[in-house]
C-alpha cells in the first residue's frame, strides 16, 4: 500500500523541487509542455552534475559518507508532533491550542490560479494527474493500493476539486473538515499535536479497512 498526500487542487505548473530530483533526460526532455521553468531547469543541470560528481570522489565534505552511522541515525528526530526547537532555537508549541485570531492573520497560501496558470494546466494536463497514472500505473503491475490523503490548511477549502480522478486509482480520505478545527493547527499550514493525531487515527482506520 502507498499513501499519497494531495492537495485541494491540482499544482498548475511543476514542483520546484524538479530540477533537483528529476533524471537528466526529464529535464532535457520534460514530461509535458508549460509545466516548468524549462530554461532554468535545463541551465542548472550541469552544476547539478558538477555536485553529484564532486559528492562521489568526496562524499564526507557533502555530508553524504559511504558507510551507515547507526548513531547518527537515531539521533535523527522522527516526531515532529510534540515539541521542538526550530533553526533558531525557539521552542515551537505543538501541545497547546493557538487562538482563532492568531491563525486568521497569518499569512495564507497565494493561490496562484490565475486564468492563464488554469490554461496551461489543461494544456499540459497537470503534473500532478501525470505522476499519479504512472504510480498507479506502477502498483497495479506489483498488486499495491494506494490511498489519497488530504490535509487541509487552517480555514481552507474541503472539498477536493480532481475527487473523480483520484477515485479511479483508489480511497480518497478527505479531512477538509479539519480545516475549521483550530484547536488543531500548530500555525495556518500545519497541525498540532492533536490535529496530527486526528489525523493518523483516520488513516489508521482507512488502512485497516483496505483488502491488503
Amino acid at each position: 500500500m502507498i499513501v499519497i498526500g494531495v492537495d485541494d487542487q491540482p499544482h498548475p505548473f511543476g514542483h520546484f523541487a524538479f530540477r533537483y530530483v528529476a533524471p537528466a533526460g526529464a529535464v532535457v526532455f520534460p514530461p509535458t509542455p508549460f509545466l516548468h521553468n524549462y530554461l532554468y531547469d535545463l541551465a542548472y543541470l550541469p552544476a547539478r552534475k558538477a555536485q553529484l560528481f564532486g559528492a562521489e570522489l568526496f562524499p564526507t565534505l557533502f555530508g553524504l559518507p559511504k558507510q551507515f552511522d547507526p548513531k547518527a541515525y537515531a539521533g535523527k528526530r522522527s516526531d515532529h508532533t510534540t515539541d521542538f526547537p526550530d533553526e533558531f532555537g525557539k521552542t515551537v508549541d505543538m501541545m497547546h491550542p493557538v487562538p482563532r485570531a492568531t491563525l486568521l492573520a497569518q499569512q495564507r497560501r497565494p493561490d496562484g490560479r490565475t486564468l492563464v496558470a488554469h490554461a496551461l494546466n489543461r494544456m499540459s494536463r497537470g503534473e500532478d494527474h501525470l505522476y499519479i497514472r504512472k504510480i498507479a500505473e506502477e502498483a497495479r503491475a506489483h498488486g499495491t493500493q494506494l490511498i489519497f490523503i488530504y490535509i487541509p490548511i487552517f480555514n481552507g477549502p474541503a472539498t477536493i476539486s480532481d475527487l473523480a480522478f483520484l477515485e479511479q486509482y483508489g480511497q480518497v480520505l478527505n479531512l477538509g473538515d479539519l480545516a475549521q478545527g483550530d484547536e488543531l493547527f500548530e500555525n495556518w499550514g500545519h497541525f498540532n499535536h492533536a490535529g496530527a493525531m486526528t489525523a493518523s487515527g483516520r488513516l489508521a482506520d482507512a488502512i485497516a479497512g483496505l483488502d491488503l
